[in-house]
């Protein structure tokens, strides 16, 4: 009789084994995957910096009203970024100011900025939004996965956590 439960035993622990390697991948391809759009968020970031420096260094003084706060809010955040590391967050109210200014781009051009740099600052802009809305949903699905009952066992004992 010990015999024949042998074989069922292995068959349930070999299951059991497969079941683990499984969720470990799916859960390591999702970091992965979190991590490289993460990674590619902090260079179009820098992208952009340089961009928003040309821009703002390029405008003269005096400016109209419409621009004066959005570009000292775009000024307090490059001054801020030389210091710390953004937020996810913080990149997100840069990027809403700066498609506020895309708005206003002749009179930015009539302030002394150039046309391609303001061009070349407002792509990195929508490279910049599409990434952080693949970001959250890669996030999403990551941390749904995280906390799913059969998964979540798997990722306590490797390490992987809610994001």
């Amino acid at each position: 009789m010990l015999m024949g439960m042998l074989p069922i035993a292995l068959a349930i622990v070999g299951f059991v084994f497969l079941w683990a390697i499984v969720n470990y991948n799916s859960l390591k391809q999702k970091h992965d995957a979190l991590n490289k759009v993460h990674y590619d968020l902090r260079e179009i970031a820098r992208q952009r910096h340089t961009f928003l420096l040309l821009v703002v260094s390029a405008l003269q003084k005096p400016l109209p009203e419409a621009v004066i706060p959005t570009l000292d809010a775009l000024r307090g955040y490059l001054s801020e970024s030389e210091k710390t590391a953004i937020s996810i967050n913080q990149e997100i109210s840069v990027s809403e100011h700066i498609s506020s200014l895309q708005e206003k781009s002749t009179i930015l051009q009539a302030g002394g900025a150039k046309g391609q740099s303001l061009e070349d600052l407002f792509q990195e802009n929508d490279r910049m939004l599409q990434k952080i809305r693949q970001y959250r949903i890669i996030k999403k699905h990551y941390n749904e996965l995280v906390v799913s009952i059969p998964t979540r066992f798997i990722a306590g004992i490797s390490g992987f956590h809610v994001k």
